[in-house]
């Protein structure tokens, strides 16, 4: 965290701007877009229980930098969006809100190719998205860029770290979320049962920071049928972990998406990348894949 610190400490972070979600919720948002507009643009959805701050700001620039327009949204209830913190009416409204963004981005730019991507549990979110039947929007999309997508709780993929303070995630309300589960929703669908690991010191700098997630939220990140979600994915699809990721086991994760069948997959390990050290290293990532699926990006770079 230390490294992503030093290098976003001179980054003066974006006013958000806003769409409305299909209840009637502000969804903010941030856009970073080069002099000349771009043919390329990234959706991005940050990590669990932050939000669009000045680290995806930061590797947002960056992008644009290299001639990728990139829009940052705050998944609901977290950052400047509305909804109850770390809540959401259900999994399908989150969903339904990557489609409210989809079209306000096709309709602000309606000739520039489209790529959703997401960090961590944002990748999961956007995983998520792509087997959600409500996803109308989601033939406007060319392809997924992914940092270290979040793959699940049933997944091989989550590190066991017997270091308390290095968890992520510092309790899991099992006995909650299972009645949930078991009860298809009845019971605490609204009830805080995954609690974040993050210090004090960090919600005394940022009091936008998320302390927990309800069975709903959960829902709308958490990766159910790994294996057939990566199968049926027919679009150009990027994954990035980085070798030392101290939350998932980067080899692992790799092993779930090469379960995508189709010919435009780029799956990595990034040499020395952590967690969140490996949003600094996006733009090069991403322009990468960019040039090597064919889309124009910026031919200086």
């Amino acid at each position: 965290m230390e490294e992503i610190l030093r290098a976003t400490t001179d980054v003066v972070a974006q006013k958000p701007q806003f769409i409305k979600a299909s209840d009637g919720v502000s969804l903010a948002h941030y856009v970073f877009m080069p002099e000349q507009a771009p043919e390329n643009i990234i959706i991005f959805y940050h990590g669990g229980g932050i939000w669009s701050n000045k680290s995806y700001q930061y590797m947002a620039q960056q992008c644009a930098d290299q001639n990728i327009g990139v829009y940052l949204f705050d998944i609901r209830g977290h950052g400047n969006s509305g909804g109850p913190r770390g809540d959401a009416p259900s999994a399908q409204t989150v969903w339904g809100d990557i489609d409210a963004a989809i079209r306000h981005v096709r309709a602000q730019h309606p000739h520039a190719k489209l790529f959703l991507g997401g960090h961590s549990s944002g990748g999961g979110l956007v995983l998520n998205y792509t087997k959600f039947d409500g996803a109308r929007e989601i033939k406007n999309i060319a392809g997924y860029l992914l940092l270290a997508p979040y793959l699940g709780p049933r997944s091989q993929s989550n590190r066991e770290l017997k270091d308390l303070d290095k968890r992520f995630v510092k309790r899991v309300d099992m006995f909650r979320l299972l009645i949930n589960a078991f009860l298809g929703g009845f019971f605490f669908e609204h009830s805080p049962v995954i609690f974040f690991n993050y210090p004090a010191w960090v919600h005394n700098v940022d009091s936008l920071v998320v302390k927990s997630y309800t069975c709903a939220m959960s829902k709308a990140i958490s990766l159910h049928g790994q294996e057939e979600v990566f199968e049926k994915i027919d679009k150009s699809l990027a994954v990035f972990i980085g070798s030392e990721d101290e939350q998932f086991i980067p080899e692992e994760v790799i092993a779930y998406v090469q379960h995508c069948k189709n010919q435009r997959l780029i799956a990595e390990i990034v040499p020395g990348s952590k967690h969140l050290s490996i949003i600094l290293d996006a733009s090069r990532l991403f322009a990468g894949a960019l040039k090597t699926w064919g889309f124009t990006g910026d031919e200086r770079n």
